[in-house]
């Protein structure tokens, strides 16, 4: 006779950041993607938009940190909500397009 196998997927740890920390026990392993919580950054000098209501908003992107399951190092995602285009960006990219936003600013 042989011994019962267990053959579920293993749970893998969620990052600090992520807004579930539980592993995801009930996603799909493929689906076990770790989010932070959403920064979310108007655009004012777009033009104004409908999002689901009659009521005008302005535009804006979202930011925040993503892992996928399969993958070990996270990235950042800036997503443009109206348009519905995402900008992945890895680590190092993002730190420097925080360097040359600041510079941006600093000139400002």
């Amino acid at each position: 006779m042989t011994a019962d196998l267990d053959l579920t997927v293993p749970l893998r740890p969620c990052t600090p950041w992520c807004t579930d920390g539980d592993g995801h026990p009930g996603d799909h392993p493929e689906d076990r993607s770790c989010w932070s919580g959403l920064h979310r950054v108007p655009m004012q000098r777009r033009p104004l938009v409908k999002y689901y209501t009659d009521e005008w908003h302005y535009d804006f992107v979202t930011v925040h940190l993503w892992r996928r399951p399969k993958e070990a190092e996270s990235f950042v995602m800036i997503h443009h909500q109206y348009a519905d285009h995402e900008l992945p960006f890895t680590l190092d990219e993002a730190r420097s397009l925080h360097e040359a936003l600041t510079q941006l600013l600093d000139l400002a």
